[in-house]
């Protein structure tokens, strides 16, 4: 737990998570507001936008001028973000001699338009078709013009070309701005065009040649036939036999990345990366809620939220906040357990200044009194809402089950103890534990290690902690009891988590841990291709979703739990089943099938830890923290790949204890304990028959409430 309470923001401030965004200028802005526009938060049901309208637009590819107007008039090319003018009652497109057909993909019935597809081709035009025994005399002749396509076309009157309607070809009327021969030569074709008939027009792409049309097309289809037959030769006919390239990955080397001089004991970690000109700048402090006094839990946590809103000795709040926000920087402290972490996110051309601001805030922090009565406010608000939700419950009661009240990592704060932590315990606090001892730095953007590492080192000269911390952290001195346990709370779903506790690793480099992370994906881990899934979700409809996790403790054991939440009736059931998916994977090996694909998802992932420079920068300063070795890197694969059903089977009989399991429920009781309707199961065949009741915590005092 304590690991993963270190870690879990690693890669979150890291780098900013729209970087690579939000300068792309008005136009693109402007496009991201209108595909959001209709998704507002609450839409009814039936009221949510088109998805298909905010599906990015597909481009037209290049082509030379006369091929992309042939290729868009044969529907080709046909853009969906623009109506044709054609298809909108007027005839801005024209027709291309000879007559070829007219294809409306979007609507293939459009008024008394002819059916996508049909073979239309106008009397006059080359090549025209007539019924048997009628000449082009006898097509008769529009009466009147459309009103309508009148008014259209009146407004682009002369720039369009014409023919007469009068049987054969016309000569072309050029130039007739504003005249009305111009508008009549457009009606007089719209007309023909309802009827199926009628006067030609040349295309307005100045395509004139049926043999030009016909030789554009046959090039562009010889062109694109070598990818078809190319596709359709890699394509096979099942997903399945799929196959690919085998990933070619390097793991970068850290050596070349670690620099230790001048930094007065510290360790950094540099990723240059030019792409954009940002920097990110990590700092982990050896200080955590493992150095806070025991009667003052939430201590650290509040003094590093207090550094951050509550101003330096030389800047007000105010003042920090408004000069961070015109430098664009990003700048936060979080702490957890067993570590803090400064980060900075700034462009590189104000990276000096946003290092000042960052060391200021680190090393002069204000902890300004009315931000401090804000922030303590809200910690008594959340406080407050402790019992709203079930998941809350069941956090804190699994924290005190596994670890006991006492340990620092399940600790939980007071109304009363909240209220000691005044101006003077924050300065005290930091005064004692915020210092460059054991700090580890990771860098990333656009920096040139020498002197970005220059720079820090000039802002790290003469800090240093009241105290020296006792590293690594103390190991739980509790031992869980098994048995079944439950906390009383009215809600429909049942929440259950059933575990013990796990291990301390010694040897991140030991093939064992590859066998217990493969172990655990196949059982609970990996979604939806885990056994529990499938068993409680997939095959029984008792849940949404149903998981294991097996904790690796860098300085103590953490622990294995599996867990769920199903309705109250249905929670017994579910948990018969869970209980019968852990014995088979300690009692038989696994198949060969979900060895590869466990095996396969974690070899496959794996370059995602290293994809960024960021992310390269962080994970090696999280082996700095842990004290494990870079080697863990380079032969995690091959050691994935060595596990067999054998390994997997060892390890669940190794590591997976049923007689040391602890289950807790935290839901509606006289619903649960009866169990399945059905009569499959019931909470009697679990914890030798008897459960022990937890009581449900006055949020404010954690004393037990009365009983209702």
């Amino acid at each position: 737990m304590e690991v993963q309470r270190l870690l879990r923001s690693v890669g979150r401030d890291a780098g900013r998570g729209d970087a690579g965004r939000g300068r792309g200028g008005a136009a693109r802005r402007a496009r991201a507001a209108g595909g959001r526009a209709g998704a507002r938060r609450g839409a009814a049901e039936g009221q949510e936008p088109d998805r298909r309208r905010l599906l990015p637009q597909p481009a037209e590819p290049v082509l030379p001028a006369r091929a992309a107007a042939l290729l868009r008039r044969l529907g080709g090319l046909e853009s969906p973000q623009h109506v044709g003018r054609e298809d909108a009652g007027g005839d801005a497109r024209g027709r291309a001699a000879g007559g070829g057909e007219v294809l409306h993909a979007r609507e293939p019935h459009r008024g008394d338009l002819p059916a996508q597809g049909r073979d239309v081709r106008r009397a006059g035009s080359r090549g025209a078709r007539r019924p048997a025994g009628r000449a082009a005399a006898d097509v008769p002749r529009p009466a009147a013009a459309d009103p309508r396509r009148r008014r259209r076309g009146a407004t682009r009157a002369g720039d369009r070309r014409a023919r007469s309607t009068e049987g054969g070809a016309a000569p072309r009327v050029r130039g007739a701005r504003g005249a009305d021969g111009a508008n009549d030569a457009r009606a007089t074709r719209g007309t023909a065009r309802r009827a199926g008939r009628g006067g030609g027009a040349v295309s307005t792409f100045g395509i004139t040649s049926r043999r030009t049309r016909v030789a554009l097309a046959a090039t562009a289809l010889v062109a694109c036939a070598p990818l078809a037959a190319a596709a359709d030769s890699a394509i096979p006919p099942r997903p399945e036999q799929l196959t690919f390239a085998a990933l070619d990955f390097e793991v970068p080397r850290a050596e070349a990345l670690r620099h230790t001089e001048g930094l007065g004991g510290a360790v950094a970690y540099v990723v240059p990366d030019r792409a954009l000109p940002l920097v990110n700048v990590v700092l982990h402090l050896r200080t955590g809620a493992f150095r806070e006094p025991a009667e003052l839990p939430g201590l650290a946590a509040l003094t590093a939220r207090l550094m951050r809103v509550g101003g330096t000795t030389g800047r007000t709040p105010e003042e920090f906040d408004e000069r961070a926000d015109f430098l664009a920087a990003q700048i936060g402290v979080t702490s957890g357990d067993t570590g803090t972490r400064a980060s900075l996110n700034v462009l590189s051309h104000s990276l000096d200044e946003g290092l000042d601001l960052l060391f200021d805030m680190l090393r002069n922090p204000r902890f300004d009194t009315s931000r401090l009565e804000i922030e303590r406010g809200k910690a008594l608000e959340a406080m407050k809402q402790r019992n709203d939700d079930a998941s809350d419950i069941l956090a804190r009661e699994q924290g005190w089950l596994f670890y006991g009240r006492d340990h620092f990592g399940a600790r939980q704060a007071t109304a009363a103890q909240l209220a000691a932590i005044d101006r003077e315990a924050l300065l005290d606090f930091h005064r004692r534990t915020f210092g460059p001892e054991g700090l580890v730095i990771a860098v990333s953007g656009d920096v040139d290690p020498v002197d970005v590492l220059a720079r820090i080192a000039r802002r790290l000269d003469g800090w240093q902690a009241a105290e020296s911390a006792s590293w690594p952290p103390s190991t739980p001195d509790y031992a869980p009891a098994p048995g079944l346990y439950r906390v009383e709370k009215d809600i429909p779903q049942g929440k259950v988590v059933v575990g013990h506790r796990s291990l301390a690793v010694d040897d991140w480099t030991d093939p064992q841990l590859a066998a217990i992370e493969v172990m655990n994906d196949i059982l609970g881990g990996g979604g939806f291709t885990s056994r529990l899934v499938k068993r409680i979700r997939s095959d029984e409809g008792l849940a949404y979703g149903a998981s294991s996790r097996f904790g690796l403790g860098a300085f103590w054991p953490t622990t294995f739990t599996m867990g769920y939440a199903s309705k109250n009736p249905t929670v017994a059931y579910a948990l018969e089943i869970l209980l019968e998916e852990f014995e088979r994977i300690r009692a038989e090996p696994v198949s060969q099938e979900e060895l590869r694909v466990s095996k396969g998802s974690f070899v496959d992932t794996f370059p995602r830890s290293f994809e960024s420079a960021a992310q390269i920068a962080a994970t090696f300063a999280q082996d700095e923290i842990l004290g494990r070795s870079h080697e863990y890197w380079y032969g995690y694969r091959a050691r994935i790949e060595a596990v067999d059903a054998a390994q997997v089977l060892a390890a669940a009989r190794r590591h997976l204890d049923p007689a040391r399991l602890a289950i807790l429920v935290v839901g509606k009781w006289s619903e649960i304990a009866p169990g399945d309707p059905e009569g499959r199961a019931t909470m009697a065949q679990f914890g030798g028959g008897k459960s022990t009741e937890l009581p449900l915590r006055d949020p404010l005092t954690l004393e037990p409430l009365a009983a209702p």
